[in-house]
């Protein structure tokens, strides 16, 4: 510590700051004013984030509402946001700007990297978290089914509908569950496995009457009638008018939806 009078004698003729000097020489002092300046940097920069974070995010989701209504996007207006939420996002912000980025290069017809991105957001995904977007995850493993099936890699396109059902079923979206369920059967029965393709027909057939979705009992249950058409033996009747009867009792009064 200085001697009292010459800190006078300097500070009449020079006006320093002594009290700043003894201060810095409490490095005690000095050590905590630094931690409460990194403090106070830290929360500005986070709540800079958090906005800039609740912003973008509004603005993915006006993209996947796009998404949603068949309005068209391109990769230009979504790389911004999985730039962004690669760095500041949760598990659900990554997985959707992947999976909005790979539905942008779908419709552009760029499948391989489509495909690419459906499979960086399958990696995104943390399904134990108790917020995480099961339905997204759905549609994400939907999407890859759909590229999986013109390629002609139907073992690929099976286990991607199952996961796109199973993640379904989580999201409580239980019609979309029984879709992927159903466009497995079309792979099996691609593959020539006509007894699994069966099952699971007759399966999502009376989940689809049991749950009220009569449209869409009638619109598949002509894939079990296309199957007993060409397999006769599996059929109890012979020409598929017990699955007309069962599952498409409207068939009689409107011939359209033949």
């Amino acid at each position: 510590m200085f001697h009292k009078s010459f800190v006078s004698e300097v500070r009449r003729k020079t006006g320093f700051p002594f009290a700043f000097l003894s201060t810095f020489h409490n490095f005690a002092h000095m050590k905590q004013l630094v931690g409460y300046i990194f403090a106070l940097l830290v929360m500005l920069m986070g709540c800079t984030t958090d906005a800039e974070r609740t912003r973008m995010r509004s603005e993915l989701d006006s993209i996947n509402m796009l998404n949603r209504t068949d309005q068209p996007f391109t990769v230009q207006d979504v790389e911004p946001y999985v730039s962004f939420f690669d760095q500041h996002g949760t598990a659900n912000d990554r997985l959707l700007a992947h999976y909005l980025l790979g539905r942008a290069y779908y419709e552009q017809g760029e499948a391989p990297m489509a495909l690419q991105c459906y499979q960086d957001a399958v990696e995104c995904a943390d399904t134990i978290a108790k917020d995480f977007d099961f339905y997204t995850l759905s549609s994400v493993y939907s999407q890859m089914a759909t590229l999986y099936r013109r390629q002609l890699l139907l073992t690929n396109e099976i286990e991607a509908r199952r996961k796109a059902s199973h993640y379904a079923f989580h999201a409580n979206q239980l019609k979309w569950a029984l879709y992927d369920k159903v466009m497995s059967a079309g792979a099996y029965m691609l593959l020539n496995k006509n007894d699994s393709a069966e099952n699971i027909l007759k399966s999502v057939l009376q989940q689809y009457r049991d749950n009220g979705y009569t449209q869409e009992a009638l619109r598949f249950s002509k894939k079990l009638m296309l199957i007993y058409t060409q397999n006769p033996q599996m059929d109890n009747h012979g020409d598929g008018s017990g699955v007309r009867r069962k599952y498409s009792p409207t068939l009689k009064t409107d011939r359209t939806l033949l």
